[in-house]
């Protein structure tokens, strides 16, 4: 997700336009480390995390409607922070996905498998 957001910016015609998914991605990579320094007690990984989360939600707000007038800009970048659940479901359904192939298992059995990723993460991460 990090590098889709990231070709998206890039593909922009203006460089104003791709600040936004330039703040997704900062999101989600936030978020990637929140995680990490949660799971390994990191508390400056966390740190970092959730200020990278901020960043990037103060970019979506103010650059996704990059060339319009200050309230429509502000509306459109309301708007734009709404959709944080559309990158927390797709990342869902990635895990899902991720699911299925490394654990070959049918689509009924994802729900029970995906909830004892979160156990066997932290069971691998203490082993070494």
């Amino acid at each position: 997700m990090i590098l889709a957001n990231l070709l998206d910016a890039r593909r922009r015609d203006r460089w104003l336009e791709g600040l936004a998914p330039v703040g997704w991605a900062f999101v989600v990579a936030g978020g990637l480390a929140m995680g990490g320094g949660s799971a390994l007690h990191l508390g400056m990984l966390k740190t970092g995390g959730g200020g990278a989360i901020v960043l990037g939600l103060i970019m979506v707000l103010l650059f996704s409607e990059s060339f319009s007038p200050p309230l429509k800009r502000l509306l459109g970048g309301l708007h734009g922070v709404t959709e944080v659940t559309r990158a927390f479901g797709d990342v869902l359904s990635y895990l899902r996905w991720a699911c299925i192939t490394r654990l070959n298992t049918r689509p009924a059995r994802t729900p029970v498998n995906a909830s004892h990723i979160p156990s066997r993460a932290r069971t691998h991460v203490w082993r070494y």
